[in-house]
Protein backbone atom coordinates (compact mmCIF):
# COMPACT_ATOMS: atom_id res chain seq x y z
CA UNK A 1 0.00 0.00 0.00
CA UNK A 2 2.72 2.50 1.13
CA UNK A 3 5.82 0.34 0.71
CA UNK A 4 7.64 2.53 -2.52
CA UNK A 5 6.95 5.65 -0.97
CA UNK A 6 7.52 5.12 2.53
CA UNK A 7 11.12 3.53 0.92
CA UNK A 8 11.45 6.87 -0.87
CA UNK A 9 11.01 9.14 2.59
CA UNK A 10 13.14 6.49 4.70
CA UNK A 11 10.48 5.35 6.31
CA UNK A 12 11.27 1.58 6.58
CA UNK A 13 10.78 -1.28 8.77
CA UNK A 14 14.11 -2.72 9.00
CA UNK A 15 12.71 -5.98 9.75
CA UNK A 16 10.43 -6.26 6.50
CA UNK A 17 12.26 -4.01 4.29
CA UNK A 18 13.97 -5.54 1.13
CA UNK A 19 16.61 -3.90 -0.85
CA UNK A 20 14.64 -4.49 -4.09
CA UNK A 21 11.38 -4.50 -6.03
CA UNK A 22 10.11 -6.82 -8.90
CA UNK A 23 9.35 -3.69 -11.05
CA UNK A 24 8.14 -4.12 -14.94
CA UNK A 25 9.60 -1.53 -17.96
CA UNK A 26 7.44 -0.79 -20.90
CA UNK A 27 10.98 -0.19 -23.39
CA UNK A 28 10.41 2.21 -26.21
CA UNK A 29 10.89 -0.62 -28.80
CA UNK A 30 7.41 -2.02 -28.18
CA UNK A 31 8.41 -4.58 -26.19
CA UNK A 32 8.14 -5.36 -22.34
CA UNK A 33 10.98 -7.01 -19.19
CA UNK A 34 10.41 -7.53 -15.67
CA UNK A 35 13.66 -6.76 -13.46
CA UNK A 36 14.86 -6.36 -10.20
CA UNK A 37 15.60 -3.16 -9.25
CA UNK A 38 16.81 -0.99 -6.32
CA UNK A 39 13.60 0.64 -4.08
CA UNK A 40 16.31 4.07 -5.13
CA UNK A 41 16.07 3.52 -8.73
CA UNK A 42 11.89 3.79 -8.82
CA UNK A 43 9.16 6.37 -8.34
CA UNK A 44 8.10 6.51 -4.51
CA UNK A 45 4.19 5.89 -4.67
CA UNK A 46 1.70 6.04 -1.88
CA UNK A 47 -1.94 4.34 -2.70
CA UNK A 48 -4.31 5.39 0.24
CA UNK A 49 -7.85 4.49 0.90
CA UNK A 50 -10.34 7.72 0.91
CA UNK A 51 -13.40 6.44 2.46
CA UNK A 52 -17.10 7.30 2.39
CA UNK A 53 -19.26 8.71 5.22
CA UNK A 54 -18.83 6.23 8.10
CA UNK A 55 -21.99 4.47 8.65
CA UNK A 56 -22.83 4.88 11.97
CA UNK A 57 -22.66 8.48 12.19
CA UNK A 58 -25.76 8.26 9.22
CA UNK A 59 -27.52 5.10 10.44
CA UNK A 60 -27.15 3.10 7.89
CA UNK A 61 -26.04 -0.39 7.55
CA UNK A 62 -22.28 -1.12 8.01
CA UNK A 63 -21.43 -3.12 4.54
CA UNK A 64 -18.78 -5.82 5.05
CA UNK A 65 -15.93 -3.79 3.38
CA UNK A 66 -15.64 0.28 4.36
CA UNK A 67 -16.29 1.97 1.21
CA UNK A 68 -13.64 3.56 -0.16
CA UNK A 69 -11.75 5.16 -3.28
CA UNK A 70 -8.17 4.91 -3.81
CA UNK A 71 -5.95 7.68 -4.53
CA UNK A 72 -2.28 7.30 -5.36
CA UNK A 73 0.22 9.80 -4.55
CA UNK A 74 4.08 10.22 -6.03
CA UNK A 75 5.91 11.08 -3.10
CA UNK A 76 9.40 11.34 -4.37
CA UNK A 77 10.61 11.21 -8.44
CA UNK A 78 12.97 8.24 -9.62
CA UNK A 79 16.79 9.24 -9.44
CA UNK A 80 17.31 7.28 -12.43
CA UNK A 81 14.79 5.58 -14.76
CA UNK A 82 16.55 3.55 -18.16
CA UNK A 83 17.23 5.32 -21.29
CA UNK A 84 15.18 2.60 -23.13
CA UNK A 85 12.30 2.88 -21.02
CA UNK A 86 9.19 4.56 -21.76
CA UNK A 87 7.33 3.40 -18.73
CA UNK A 88 8.31 1.90 -15.46
CA UNK A 89 6.48 1.03 -12.73
CA UNK A 90 5.55 -1.33 -9.53
CA UNK A 91 2.92 -3.12 -7.79
CA UNK A 92 0.95 -2.05 -5.49
CA UNK A 93 -1.38 -3.79 -3.69
CA UNK A 94 -4.60 -1.82 -1.24
CA UNK A 95 -5.90 -3.13 1.43
CA UNK A 96 -8.99 -0.77 2.45
CA UNK A 97 -9.75 -3.02 5.69
CA UNK A 98 -6.36 -3.35 6.91
CA UNK A 99 -6.04 0.30 6.45
CA UNK A 100 -9.14 0.67 8.43
CA UNK A 101 -7.70 -0.97 11.62
CA UNK A 102 -4.54 0.86 11.20
CA UNK A 103 -6.59 3.70 11.75
CA UNK A 104 -8.58 2.76 14.48
CA UNK A 105 -5.30 2.09 16.42
CA UNK A 106 -4.05 5.64 15.39
CA UNK A 107 -7.13 6.70 16.58
CA UNK A 108 -7.09 5.18 19.96
CA UNK A 109 -3.87 5.75 20.73
CA UNK A 110 -4.51 9.45 20.29
CA UNK A 111 -7.81 9.54 22.67
CA UNK A 112 -6.31 7.59 25.44
CA UNK A 113 -3.41 9.57 25.26
CA UNK A 114 -5.38 12.41 25.22
CA UNK A 115 -8.16 11.91 27.73
CA UNK A 116 -7.46 8.91 29.63
CA UNK A 117 -9.31 6.16 29.84
CA UNK A 118 -12.62 7.03 32.15
CA UNK A 119 -15.95 8.80 31.37
CA UNK A 120 -16.35 7.07 27.20
CA UNK A 121 -16.90 3.50 25.52
CA UNK A 122 -14.15 2.60 23.39
CA UNK A 123 -15.87 1.13 20.07
CA UNK A 124 -12.78 0.06 17.89
CA UNK A 125 -11.95 -3.11 19.92
CA UNK A 126 -13.63 -5.89 18.09
CA UNK A 127 -12.43 -3.60 14.44
CA UNK A 128 -8.82 -3.78 15.96
CA UNK A 129 -9.06 -7.02 16.96
CA UNK A 130 -11.12 -9.04 15.22
CA UNK A 131 -11.11 -6.99 11.69
CA UNK A 132 -14.99 -6.65 12.33
CA UNK A 133 -16.04 -3.74 10.54
CA UNK A 134 -19.94 -4.80 11.43
CA UNK A 135 -20.46 -1.19 13.42
CA UNK A 136 -19.11 1.00 10.24
CA UNK A 137 -17.00 3.08 12.40
CA UNK A 138 -14.12 4.25 9.50
CA UNK A 139 -15.17 7.30 7.44
CA UNK A 140 -13.93 10.34 5.33
CA UNK A 141 -14.87 12.46 3.13
CA UNK A 142 -14.55 10.73 -0.55
CA UNK A 143 -16.86 12.33 -2.88
CA UNK A 144 -17.34 15.35 -1.10
CA UNK A 145 -15.22 17.73 -2.80
CA UNK A 146 -12.98 17.74 -0.12
CA UNK A 147 -9.94 19.81 -1.09
CA UNK A 148 -7.56 19.43 1.85
CA UNK A 149 -5.21 22.18 2.45
CA UNK A 150 -1.86 22.02 1.16
CA UNK A 151 0.50 21.56 4.40
CA UNK A 152 3.87 21.16 5.16
CA UNK A 153 3.22 18.58 7.87
CA UNK A 154 3.69 14.74 7.16
CA UNK A 155 0.90 14.00 9.05
CA UNK A 156 -2.22 15.90 10.63
CA UNK A 157 -4.06 14.40 13.37
CA UNK A 158 -7.20 16.28 15.27
CA UNK A 159 -9.21 14.62 18.05
CA UNK A 160 -13.16 15.71 18.55
CA UNK A 161 -14.35 15.29 21.59
CA UNK A 162 -17.35 16.73 20.87
CA UNK A 163 -19.28 18.74 23.99
CA UNK A 164 -18.70 15.65 25.76
CA UNK A 165 -22.54 14.94 26.24
CA UNK A 166 -23.59 11.03 27.19
CA UNK A 167 -24.10 9.66 24.31
CA UNK A 168 -21.78 11.90 21.58
CA UNK A 169 -19.61 10.34 19.34
CA UNK A 170 -15.37 10.96 19.61
CA UNK A 171 -13.80 11.05 16.41
CA UNK A 172 -10.38 11.10 15.45
CA UNK A 173 -9.63 12.77 12.13
CA UNK A 174 -6.35 11.18 10.47
CA UNK A 175 -4.50 12.50 7.30
CA UNK A 176 -1.97 10.52 6.68
CA UNK A 177 1.25 12.33 4.55
CA UNK A 178 -1.04 15.14 4.54
CA UNK A 179 2.66 16.97 3.08
CA UNK A 180 1.48 15.05 -0.16
CA UNK A 181 -1.96 16.03 -0.35
CA UNK A 182 -2.97 12.59 0.98
CA UNK A 183 -6.95 12.36 1.68
CA UNK A 184 -8.53 12.81 5.02
CA UNK A 185 -10.09 10.20 7.20
CA UNK A 186 -11.95 9.71 10.28
CA UNK A 187 -12.65 7.21 12.92
CA UNK A 188 -15.55 6.83 15.70
CA UNK A 189 -13.24 5.75 18.53
CA UNK A 190 -16.14 6.45 21.11
CA UNK A 191 -18.99 7.60 23.07
CA UNK A 192 -19.69 9.36 25.76
CA UNK A 193 -21.33 7.92 28.65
Amino acid sequence: MMGPGRAKLGLRRKDRFQNTTLTHIDLKDGTSVTRQVEWDDLPGAIVIPSFYEAPILTGAIAPEFPPCDFQIRIVAPAQTIPSDAKRIGVSLTANSKMFARMLAKIGLCITVATLGTQGYKTLVRELILNDSHQHGLVGGFAGANDDASKTDDLHQITLKPNNRMPGEFIIVEIRLFAKFNCPTNYVVVGQWM
